[in-house]
């Protein structure tokens, strides 16, 4: 995140693992988890111009040393970011799991994560899209469920609906946590040129093969561009 120069971002969109066993996380410390979203809050105030935002999907478990929310909220402070929003995104419920409680102990599965958004001072919160903006439940349930594609995949309204809040079409959006490249995807249909990072070269291989199938589908008119909301 670094090497990109300074102040030249308006959005950043991403969901940075959560330290819960995943594939690409199974020999991470708690002590290397903590670092790596320190890290990723100082590069989110070097990235993001005055008045950007970081828009920010995690999960919350009770299987760690503190609550995840207490980890990003010192990040952020740390970095000199202003939380602007807390909201939840409710799953459906055919991504939660069943039954609904955990193997490794006695504590329910979460139908929801969190959406937490911060952003960078001086300049004054700019208020976009009101009817989505006051929402504090973003509900996917009706939306394009994930592809399997990927194990952490999220929907892609969700990133749609952060730029509808939290950008104007032209800023420049990054995803640093890029995976599968769903926010490059929304922000190809929001208007917005997207800079992605991903480590994993699988992962960035299955983005490119993502938004070439986009291009696509754009071409011949059969882009999903959530122009109406789904029935529910």
């Amino acid at each position: 995140m670094l090497a990109i120069p300074s102040g030249s971002v308006a959005l950043v969109g991403t969901s940075p693992p959560y330290h819960v066993g995943m594939e690409y996380e199974k020999k991470q410390t708690w002590e290397e988890f903590r670092e790596l979203i320190d890290g990723f809050a100082r590069g989110c105030a070097h990235l993001l111009k005055p008045g950007g935002y970081a828009f920010v999907n995690f999960g919350s478990s009770t299987a760690h040393p503190i609550a995840t929310e207490t980890v990003y909220d010192e990040a952020f402070r740390a970095a000199a970011l202003k939380l602007q929003a807390r909201r939840i995104w409710r799953k459906p419920t055919a991504l939660v799991g069943s039954p609904f409680y955990t193997t490794t102990g006695p504590w329910p599965i979460a139908e929801f994560e969190n959406l937490w958004a911060w952003f960078k001072p001086p300049a004054a919160h700019k208020r976009r899209h009101y009817s989505r903006s006051v929402l504090a439940v973003w509900d996917t349930t009706g939306y394009p469920n994930l592809k399997g594609v990927h194990c952490s995949e999220y929907p892609e309204v969700l990133p749609w609906w952060a730029m509808q809040v939290y950008a104007d079409p032209g800023d420049i959006i990054c995803d640093p946590f890029a995976g599968s490249g769903t926010t490059a995807r929304a922000a190809v249909k929001f208007g917005s040129p997207c800079i992605l990072i991903e480590r994993e070269e699988r992962y960035c291989e299955l983005a490119a093969r993502s938004l070439g199938d986009l291009e696509r589908q754009l071409e011949t008119g059969t882009a999903n561009l959530f122009n109406q909301e789904p029935a529910r």
